[in-house]
């Protein structure tokens, strides 16, 4: 049961706007085709009449054409793939990506490129193993701990690992990602499904209250763990997930209504009272929202978002009060 919700979490978490700006951010950045296909188009669009055709399609037309008139160029090939990317053309991305790795097996770019293409078009294990070989390569760095790029494609390989049905090569995968950044609440969540995917019900749930403190209004995360608690009849965390969805859809007046009663069955669940904190903040009642996060506080003195929500509240007070006479 757990399993076939674990996939349609995992595809959703795909198509999620978060994670696909995250993802196209890293294509551009590692290819460099923002800036060239920029002037690209500027110089073809100002100097050059291509008739009605958008600027977009003016700049992958001229690509095109340089293709294949230098088809052995690997930078022009690298732009091209990643703008078929970009359109959800991943065949053609994949076909410009494997000409480079015909001849360099070991370019970083397209394994990388061509590796996600082959997983968005739903060919797993092909996207495994050349995300596998291009996380190879970015370890063998000292730096590698610094390296965006490398942690967004351990996520990646993650979560193809999950679907997979490989939880141990996820959970691997998903740990060394979150050794770059500890932050990235997608890569948490997916641990906490590899945790479910487990049965270990309690690591699941782990992950998924560290994730919420990054994102607090996490769709996925909270109906990820009403399901986990449905199963296991954790009545203060049914509660609080309840909460969270009617939170992320603004419903304030019943997201308190569910964490009372969480609270009620656990007094010192550090979570509830940052989101108790956050229901009553999106009600304008930013004496009790401080009430609240402060409870929080006193029994977690670290909790990074309970920090931030309060520092929010106090500087807005202090914004409202105006300057002193």
């Amino acid at each position: 049961m757990i399993r076939g919700n674990l996939r349609d979490a995992i595809l959703k978490t795909w198509s999620s706007e978060r994670t696909l700006t995250k993802l196209l951010k890293l294509i551009l950045v590692a290819t460099g085709i923002l800036l060239v296909a920029f002037f690209t188009i500027y110089y073809y669009n100002h100097y050059i009449f291509l008739g009605d055709k958008p600027p977009i399609e003016q700049g992958l037309r001229t690509l095109r054409q340089h293709v294949l008139a230098e088809p052995g160029d690997p930078t022009a090939r690298m732009q091209l793939a990643a703008m078929y990317f970009e359109r959800g053309e991943y065949t053609q991305a994949i076909e410009q990506g494997e000409s480079i790795l015909a001849s360099n097996p070991d370019s970083q770019d397209a394994l990388y490129l061509v590796g996600l293409a082959h997983i968005q078009a739903g060919s797993s294990q092909k996207g495994i193993l050349l995300l596998s070989r291009f996380a190879d390569l970015r370890q063998d760095s000292a730096m590698w701990r610094t390296d965006l790029q490398l942690e967004e494609a351990l996520y990646y390989l993650g979560a193809a690992y999950i679907q997979a049905d490989q939880f141990e090569l996820a959970r691997q995968a998903l740990s060394l990602a979150l050794e770059i950044d500890r932050t990235d609440a997608d890569a948490i969540f997916l641990l906490g499904q590899v945790y479910a995917g487990l049965g270990q019900v309690e690591a699941a749930a782990e992950q998924y209250l560290s994730a919420l403190r990054y994102v607090p209004d996490f769709k996925a995360v909270y109906l990820a763990l009403f399901h986990l608690d449905s199963i296991s009849g954790h009545a203060s965390r049914l509660a609080y997930a309840e909460a969270g969805l009617a939170y992320c859809r603004q419903d304030y007046a019943t997201a308190i209504e569910k964490l009372v009663l969480a609270l009620e069955a656990e007094p010192r669940f550090v979570a509830a009272y940052v989101l108790l904190g956050l229901a009553h903040e999106g009600q304008g009642e930013s004496d009790q929202a401080r009430q609240n996060l402060e409870k929080a506080l006193a029994i977690e003195p670290e909790n990074f978002l309970a920090q931030h929500v309060l520092g929010r509240i106090s500087a807005e007070r202090g914004a409202e009060a105006g300057p002193e006479p």
